[in-house]
């Protein structure tokens, strides 16, 4: 009987030794995966200073290929110089500064968005803001973003 009793208790101590094994064994390799994770999460979040490929991503001919050729009569008729800009908002954007006028050309409310000069293009974009039925609504979507009212 008091084998019996030892036996009993070497299962106990043997199971509780698996058991702990076994622990260890899951923890350290969620704790392998958890890392391997958090590694690949901050590797797509990494800050990178703009190099020239995104200045390049500015520019009015990049706002031609997006929404195609009448960009350059808008962005003729509707900026800083033109007189016909309706309203200017500025953002201070973390790649420079950014000013969009907005104007009405064409049937439709037009936004154009000046930013520091590359290649002799201070062109960022232009864009429709189709679903705008009045200037209220440029300036609400512009506000949205991170533009503000001079």
């Amino acid at each position: 009987m008091e084998q019996r009793g030892q036996s009993m208790g070497f299962i106990a101590i043997l199971a509780l030794v698996v058991g702990i094994v076994a622990l260890v064994v899951v923890y350290s390799m969620n704790a392998r995966q958890n890392a391997e994770l958090a590694n690949s999460v901050a590797e797509s979040i990494a800050i990178s200073e703009p190099v020239i490929e995104d200045a390049y991503m500015e520019t009015l001919e990049h706002a031609a290929k997006s929404h195609g050729p009448i960009v350059y009569t808008i962005a003729q008729q509707c900026n800083s110089k033109s007189g016909n800009s309706q309203i200017r908002l500025h953002w201070d954007s973390p790649k420079g500064p950014r000013d969009a006028y907005a104007c009405f050309l064409e049937g439709s409310w037009w936004v154009t968005v000046e930013g520091p000069e590359v290649e002799g293009d201070n062109i960022v974009t232009v864009f429709p803001r189709k679903s705008a039925q009045v200037l209220q609504d440029v300036i609400d979507y512009l506000k949205s973003v991170g533009y503000v009212e001079l």
